[in-house]
């Protein structure tokens, strides 16, 4: 009786150990799935045409390529500034090819809809907010 209540209590710490161990993070969905999300909402935001969505999405996947690449010649966060700089070229480069095509009320439409390919970060990205490890409050000076 021991012996099986003792093994059953092992048997247990070795699970729960077993389930609190973590592994590395899953891979960013492809640039096939990324391109289709993108599809999927601008079909339904901003009623491009044909020619407009065929550009739209030689336009992102250019700029999902360019990410992709840019992810893998920077290590993991915390992302240093010059990380920062390119990506938001980046970002800058696509809007303005996606003007050029899109007319200004498709343009304000696709501006809105990035806020549902990318949620917002915290302010000060991740980590630096007031949970956990992130900075201490601060009062303002008088």
């Amino acid at each position: 009786m021991k012996t099986l209540l003792l093994s059953l209590t092992l048997l247990l710490g070795i699970l729960s150990l077993k389930a609190q161990q973590s592994g590395p993070p899953p891979p960013p969905p492809s640039i096939e799935n990324r391109l289709k999300h993108v599809e999927e909402l601008a079909k339904s935001k901003l009623n491009a045409n044909s020619n407009q969505m065929a550009e739209l999405k030689k336009t992102f996947k250019a700029f999902f390529e360019k990410m992709d690449k840019l992810h893998k010649d920077n290590p993991p966060p915390p992302p240093k500034p010059e990380f920062i700089q390119s990506q938001k070229k980046l970002e800058e480069e696509r809007d303005q090819a996606l003007q050029k095509v899109l007319n200004a009320q498709q343009f304000l439409e696709y501006k809105k809809m990035l806020s549902q390919l990318r949620p917002p970060m915290p302010p000060g990205g991740p980590g630096q907010g007031k949970g956990p490890g992130g900075p201490p409050d601060q009062k303002p000076r008088e």
